[in-house]
């Protein structure tokens, strides 16, 4: 079963695939099944594109978090069979969350897939078999920094009716922080701030009276109609190596 393990010093082997990837261009790593569909993607890529160097390759999920410490990729393109889907949003978490841009290449039949990219912090989508021009688009967008569009909003993840001018009180900003930490439930939320877990839950309630109406009255909701409004970010930024270690395991 995938498990993440970040490691702080790249293995041999994670020094040996990085070789050949340096020089001028941005870095970049592309996260595939199979080495194959790298290196075509590769191939297609980099012709098209010279303000790129060489990527980096991984087909296994530890090498890939490995490199990502290592490298610092600006972007790494994940494909959405990398991992088992019940992994995929903590494997993209895990490498957004040391500051890569993350590509989700996704299949055409990908349904709910892309939504769940965007709560776990991936930056662009790029259908696979699209073709280079669409991948190239991807990627100038996640470097842009603009806004990741799904293509079919599905029910459980659409986007909540517009609320103007929301605001949260001290109080609910608080249980917001406590509760979209990674690892952290309602439980833990409410033992972080010293209240109970019902309190918790009356603030998560108070604070979807003012957002409005959402598709499906679970924490992923509120978390994407909070990212949509602005007042969550897509995924927490980790400022420490220890950070790191704890909101991963």
């Amino acid at each position: 079963m995938f498990e993440i393990e970040v490691h702080l010093h790249p293995s041999k082997s994670a020094r040996r695939q990085t070789t050949g990837a340096s020089g001028p261009g941005l870095p970049w790593l592309i996260c595939v099944p199979y080495s194959l569909d790298g290196a075509l993607i590769s191939q297609a890529t980099i012709r098209r594109a010279p303000f790129l160097r060489s990527p980096m390759l991984s087909s296994d999920a530890n090498h890939a978090l490995n490199l990502v410490v290592a490298e610092s990729p600006r972007f790494v393109v994940i494909d959405q069979d990398f991992v088992p889907m019940n992994t995929l949003p903590r494997f993209i978490r895990a490498v957004a969350s040391r500051g890569s841009k993350v590509i989700l290449c996704v299949r055409r039949d990908a349904g709910n897939v892309e939504e769940m990219g965007v709560l776990a912090g991936a930056s662009a989508f790029y259908t696979r078999g699209s073709g280079v021009s669409e991948l190239l688009d991807s990627i100038r967008r996640a470097l842009d920094g603009r806004p990741a569009e799904v293509s079919e909003p599905g029910l459980m993840w659409a986007a909540p009716r517009r609320a103007e001018g929301v605001s949260l009180t001290p109080a609910e900003q608080r249980v917001v922080d406590a509760l979209f930490t990674p690892g952290a439930s309602t439980v833990s939320a409410a033992a972080a701030l010293g209240i109970s877990v019902n309190t918790v839950r009356n603030h998560v309630s108070n604070i979807r009276g003012k957002i409005g109406a959402t598709p499906a009255r679970n924490l992923d909701s509120l978390r994407f109609a909070l990212m949509q409004l602005g007042i969550l970010e897509p995924y927490p930024k980790v400022t420490s190596d220890d950070g790191v270690d704890a909101g991963l395991v």
